[in-house]
């Protein structure tokens, strides 16, 4: 059955202006980056109508992130389901992201089609902000393939469960920075964990820096060692080092109705847009987990 998650009218909260600057308009610009980043990615990019595009990335035609529609504005659902089936024919899934609000009919459309929605909240920190203070927990810079061993483990293990090796093999191989960014990597280890794949590698995050700004993703700590403050050392080792790399602002995406959302406010993120993902795959599976497989203070 297909989900629909989120939709509130207080879904966002607009009450912050970052450096003197329109909050709404610093949330179209972070929208606006979030987009650029999206289409990046592709491999192919091709216009599909005002603020839309076909993404396609063939090498990894199981990522959902780089084969998808999408739009920076709500076309309404007709529209979208009608580009998605041209754009994403002979593809296993059907992928929407939108970086911008959908309204309601959009949203009972797409869910009567078959689709998961989910809500996620655009937020950003200011580099005026500070600094983040660095808990006392090792973090280490890791290569791609220290990230990917960690990452194989939370993808059928935590985030998707099920997850056949095809798409997994996409999955980790579509995680590169942009032509135009940087791509960085952070771990923490844990002595106590010997996973056969991931040995002692207990959480990580990523960085991709680009313009002015840089974006958190993919904090995320394994179950069995939760709750050592794992998730803020990484948090902190991701926002400095963009910091220190010039950009003016982190930001970072967090399911509206998921506790991240609070974590991330905590350490002085502030909510400035809104976004949609709607996917519809041919498995049955759903996503158990996100960045927020963290536990607060992981």
């Amino acid at each position: 059955m297909a989900r629909v998650e989120g939709g509130q009218p207080e879904s966002t909260s607009l009450a912050w202006s970052p450096e003197a600057r329109d909050l709404r308009d610093h949330g179209q610009r972070v929208a606006d980056w979030y987009c650029d980043l999206a289409l990046a990615r592709a491999e192919q990019v091709d216009p599909l109508g005002e603020q839309a595009w076909a993404a396609r990335s063939p090498s990894f035609p199981r990522s959902f992130a780089t084969n998808a529609v999408v739009v920076r504005a709500d076309p309404g659902a007709d529209v979208l389901l009608s580009w998605v089936d041209e754009v994403l024919d002979g593809y296993e899934h059907r992928a929407i992201t939108a970086f911008c609000d959908l309204t309601g009919p959009t949203r009972r459309r797409l869910a009567d089609a078959g689709y998961d929605l989910q809500e996620l909240v655009e937020m950003s920190r200011p580099a005026s902000a500070g600094p983040l203070p660095v808990p006392e927990v090792p973090v280490e810079p890791a290569d791609p393939d220290t990230i990917a061993r960690l990452h194989s483990v939370l993808w059928c293990e935590v985030w998707l469960p099920g997850i056949g090796d095809p798409e997994l093999t996409d999955l980790l191989g579509r995680r590169q920075g942009p032509p135009d960014g940087q791509l960085l990597g952070w771990v923490v280890r844990d002595a106590k964990l010997q996973h056969p794949v991931s040995g002692d590698l207990a959480a990580g995050a990523d960085l991709v820096a680009r313009d002015w700004a840089g974006e958190v993703d993919a904090v995320a700590t394994l179950p069995a060692v939760r709750g050592r403050g794992y998730g803020d050392a990484l948090l902190a080792a991701a926002c400095n080092a963009a910091y220190a790399r010039g950009c003016s602002h982190v930001v970072l995406s967090a399911l509206a109705r998921d506790w991240p959302r609070e974590w991330y406010q905590r350490c002085g993120f502030t909510e400035v847009a809104v976004a949609w993902e709607a996917t519809r795959r041919g498995d049955g599976l759903s996503l158990g987990g996100s960045a927020g497989s963290l536990q607060p203070g992981d």
